[in-house]
């Protein structure tokens, strides 16, 4: 009993000290086995629950991130816009700009707070290995959903844009409230659009005696004079001849002042419309006869506002026009073949002012024809000058210039604030 007892105690102890390569063939093979099923499992790729689930949780978050960040960008560029863009003459993108610095700081704070969330509601990702995580199909599924996400909460975050309206007030002292009164209102230029062109220029008060303008030198900016009145001389100072008034509209000038010259209104305005002008020598010095009150633009800088703007365009070329039809009338001479080329120059500028807009109306093709009729411009010259303006005779007799057909078609036959002429036959 005894030595059996010992014998079966000496087995156990041999058992459990056996080296692995003394073990059973069968004990070697379950161990090898596990082993190979560990690894195969840490190396194989995601499951598409796996996959599914890692784009959720990568791109809810940044759902959040878009929504806080353009909300709050937008919120408040726009109290921004509405306060110190006033008080300090700061531009919209300005104040995006500083909206959008308030809203990137916020984000800081604000990100460990959306991740929570997002925790909460249930978006946690998978438990992947890191040779998982390396593989490249788990890295764009992370990237595209971070972006898709952060995609849709920016476009979430615009929704404060149906709420907000252009609030910003516009400033305007007496003088510029008189000049958009008579001079700009009744082109249809805007607050808005006049607000902008005044930011272009500067306002000037001169005393009498002032040169303004020299005789001979480059003249790049263009001066409206708004109140007072200045002269215009040619030649040296022994045989100075007066060659025209400039008043503001706020001015009366007496007629003895006048010496049979043109009252105009604005000056370096030619260039604006004639491209040859620009940088010769101005044939005038224009010296103040009285305390004068103008404003200064850069030419430049009007030319591209003009180009731009159509009710600023419109409302320029007509000032332009009253000046140079009072200067036309005052300097016709008797040579017919002279007479011709200033009533199409009269013409061709009464033909751009009607232009201008993109529409034709029937009192305006009515007031052309009549002008035709009685100054004998023929249907082709008529038909030349519309080429030199970039109109075409379907145009013409449509009424509506090309560009705006095509603003039509791409807002669906609507545009603000414009409305079309009634039809009319040609004329």
């Amino acid at each position: 009993m005894f030595l059996r007892r010992a014998r079966a105690r000496f087995s156990v102890s041999r058992a459990r000290h056996t080296p692995p390569s003394r073990l059973p063939r069968t004990h070697k093979l379950c161990t090898v086995s596990s082993a190979s099923s560990s690894a195969a499992a840490s190396s194989a790729p995601p499951t598409r629950e796996q996959l599914r689930r890692l784009a959720l949780t990568s791109g809810i978050p940044f759902v959040g991130f878009g929504v806080a960040d353009n909300g709050i960008m937008i919120l408040a560029g726009d109290q921004i816009d509405a306060s110190l863009g006033v008080r300090f003459g700061l531009s919209t993108l300005a104040a995006a700009g500083f909206g959008n610095l308030i809203s990137d700081v916020m984000g800081v704070g604000l990100g460990d707070a959306i991740e929570s969330v997002a925790q909460r509601m249930g978006f946690r990702a998978p438990a992947l290995t890191p040779y998982q995580l390396d593989l490249l199909i788990t890295r764009r599924v992370k990237m595209v959903a971070s972006a898709i996400g952060v995609a849709v909460g920016c476009l979430i975050g615009m929704a404060p844009l149906l709420l907000l309206h252009d609030r910003k007030p516009v400033y305007f002292d007496d003088n510029e409230v008189r000049l958009f009164e008579t001079t700009f209102a009744p082109h249809g230029v805007s607050t808005a659009q006049f607000f902008s062109l005044l930011h272009l220029g500067r306002w000037h008060v001169a005393e009498a005696g002032t040169v303004i303008v020299h005789e001979g030198g480059v003249l790049d900016r263009v001066l409206l004079l708004h109140d007072g009145e200045a002269q215009a001389f040619q030649g040296a100072l022994g045989e100075r001849v007066h060659a025209c008034t400039y008043a503001g509209k706020e001015s009366h000038v007496e007629p003895a002042a006048l010496d049979g010259v043109p009252v105009r209104n604005i000056i370096g305005g030619s260039a604006l419309i004639d491209n040859q002008l620009e940088g010769q020598p101005y044939p005038n010095e224009v010296v103040l006869t009285r305390r004068t009150t103008y404003v200064e633009w850069p030419a430049d800088r009007l030319r591209a506002a003009m180009r731009d703007d159509k009710a600023v365009e419109t409302a320029v070329i007509s000032m332009l026009y009253r000046d140079l039809l009072c200067g036309m009338r005052l300097q016709r001479k008797k040579s017919r073949e002279e007479e011709t080329a200033l009533r199409r120059a009269e013409y061709r500028t009464l033909l751009q002012v009607v232009l201008a807009d993109g529409y034709v109306h029937p009192t305006e093709r009515a007031l052309l024809s009549d002008y035709r009729a009685k100054h004998c411009i023929a249907e082709e010259e008529h038909t030349a000058l519309m080429k030199e303006l970039n109109w075409s005779e379907s145009e013409w007799r449509e009424g509506i210039g090309a560009h705006i057909k095509e603003i039509r078609k791409r807002e669906g036959g609507r545009i603000s604030g414009v409305h079309p002429p009634s039809p009319s036959p040609p004329q």
